[in-house]
């Protein structure tokens, strides 16, 4: 660990360049014997070199919130700031704190850390691309400032838990709230003691210190935040396979879900690969820095103490009525009615299929990207279309980005509407749902449009996990 230059005000910067140096690292940190130290000692020494920006005296929101609602109030003399630091890729010179928009392309994010016994990392954001070449996990953009440079990050917001007013159930409230907040503009700001306030009820113990929140508390905080979620757990009537499919799901959906152990709560946030086999998932674990990686398929998960996995919450925007084993429901139905269905459509039945939920916004926006999709394109820009939509593809296992057919249902009907769909497209005709046009207690439906050009396949919608370059 080398010190560069010498400390200005609240920041000093410094170079690491091996393990040894993060080890040390850690020790001045006053990190020795957290569950954290293995973590970062991987990540600070996981490359060439880093160099990181200490800013002392930093004031964190969240760490503020706990401070006011707990830590102010007891005998102990906890400070009111954290320790911020910066990281960069690569050994910089110290102009790197006068100059720290010049290293934008070198910035890799933040990490706090609180100041409780013993020391613990507080709110997080790290880019994904420390870890994956390609990620495929959901992220928001944030500005970020170093005396007085700003800079910009993206990532999936990570905390971890004091084990007096937050546990791991708190942290994936929090974590899903913070993302939520970042991305859209609907959801307001809520900090760690605001879940923990939601949270509290005296029939399951003390709030102070926590014993954790069951699935119910979990619910109930997250309703308290606008949304809608909805629970699944593992049983007789849910197997474990179809609990996985569901979470998946949820997922390629770009909604980040609670998966439930015995006595723990780590929140998923992406997908491992864009393998359809692979049934291994980006989670953020509270006991360990973000963006691990857990099989769903198997229960050897030395990492995470996660083995029973019990079930899972998916935190739902309220406007989302339909569910994804609906959605589900309605894509295999309509695959087999013989008006509608593949093999009548000049389809084999020999085709895999994805289902996922997106906005009608987003997918508005990947039509334009489509080479060979004029026909189908006009007819849906011209037409109205509810805010969320659920999507069938149909592709061959060779090729999962190309795909022959899709179905269109609408996310914001019920389960028991006969003909939810809003589009089938298919190689040669397009089936439209005429239900805004003739509104009636009977379904309206034209005859199918047949295309001039017969389009065998067309590119796949590129999923709200795609990462976007900057």
């Amino acid at each position: 660990m080398k010190l560069v230059g010498s400390k200005v005000g609240n920041f000093s910067v410094y170079h690491l360049e091996n393990k040894d140096d993060a080890e040390e690292f850690c020790r001045f940190l006053l990190l020795p014997n957290s569950k954290y130290t293995d973590s970062l000692t991987r990540l600070l020494s996981s490359c060439k070199g880093f160099t990181v920006i200490v800013e002392e005296n930093y004031f964190d929101k969240d760490w503020t919130s706990i401070f006011s609602h707990h830590y102010s109030t007891i005998y102990g003399r906890y400070p009111r700031c954290v320790t911020r630091l910066h990281i960069f890729q690569g050994t910089h010179p110290f102009e790197i704190l006068e100059e720290a928009c010049s290293f934008q392309s070198h910035y890799v994010g933040y990490i706090n850390i609180y100041p409780t016994r013993p020391r613990v990392i507080g709110r997080t954001l790290l880019s994904p691309k420390i870890y994956f070449e390609n990620p495929t996990v959901m992220y928001y953009e944030e500005m970020v400032h170093i005396a007085g440079n700003e800079l910009k990050i993206r990532g999936f917001p990570f905390t971890g838990q004091d084990g007096k007013v937050v546990s791991c159930a708190h942290v994936a409230c929090w974590e899903i709230v913070r993302y939520l907040s970042g991305k859209y503009g609907y959801y307001g700001e809520y900090f760690l003691s605001d879940i923990a306030v939601q949270a509290e009820d005296s029939r399951f113990g003390r709030p102070i210190p926590t014993k954790g929140l069951n699935g119910g508390q979990i619910l109930s905080a997250l309703r308290s935040f606008r949304l809608s979620p909805t629970i699944y757990w593992i049983s007789n009537d849910l197997c474990r396979e179809k609990a996985i499919e569901y979470a998946i799901g949820y997922l390629l959906s770009g909604i980040p879900i609670i998966l439930l152990g015995d006595m723990h709560a780590i929140v998923g946030i992406g997908l491992a690969s864009t393998d359809p086999n692979d049934k291994s998932i980006i989670v953020n674990d509270d006991n360990y820095l973000p963006y691990g990686i857990m099989k769903l398929d198997t229960t050897h998960n030395v990492r995470f103490p996660l083995n029973v996995l019990n079930g899972f919450i998916a935190p739902l925007y309220h406007k989302i009525i339909v569910p994804f084993e609906t959605a589900l429901n309605f894509s295999e139905k309509f695959g087999r009615i013989d008006l509608f269905g593949l093999t009548k459509n000049g389809l084999n039945g020999n085709l895999m299929s994805r289902t996922f939920l997106t906005s009608s916004k987003s997918y508005l926006k990947s039509l334009a990207l489509r080479q060979n999709q004029n026909e189908f394109e006009r007819i849906v820009r011209t037409r109205p279309l509810p805010k969320f939509i659920w999507i069938t593809e149909f592709y061959q296992e060779s090729n999962p980005f190309q795909i022959h057919a899709e179905y269109l249902f609408d996310a914001t009907t019920s389960e028991h509407d006969p003909f939810p769909f809003l589009y089938l497209n298919y190689p040669n005709l397009i089936w439209v749902n005429k239900i805004f046009d003739e509104p009636s207690d009977s379904v309206c439906f034209t005859s199918p449009i047949e295309k001039k050009e017969c389009i065998k396949s067309w590119e796949a919608f590129p999923g709200n996990l795609f990462w976007k370059e900057n």
